[in-house]
């Protein structure tokens, strides 16, 4: 199994290492975001973007100021 080391940031705090993540935790993390970032209704639509490779930011509506930005790079 592949090892990964993962960084969370939130709005515009720097990145910092995020130890608990796991590739288990995080494939269930943005699938749950993507999930509801496609909802057809007016409760939910997290908006999801996808900045590289591996990286994606999610913010909530109404509040287009806060986002978190998950990151991860493999272990060599």
């Amino acid at each position: 199994m592949k090892t990964s080391q993962f960084t969370a940031r939130w709005n515009d705090y720097p990145p910092q290492p995020d130890p608990s993540m796991t590739r288990e935790r995080a494939a269930r993390l943005i699938r749950a975001w993507r999930n509801n970032a496609r909802k057809n209704s007016n409760t939910g639509r997290w908006t999801l973007k996808r900045n590289a490779p591996h990286s994606f930011t999610v913010s909530a509506p109404g509040y287009p100021t806060e986002f978190h930005t998950i990151t991860w790079s493999d272990k060599q």
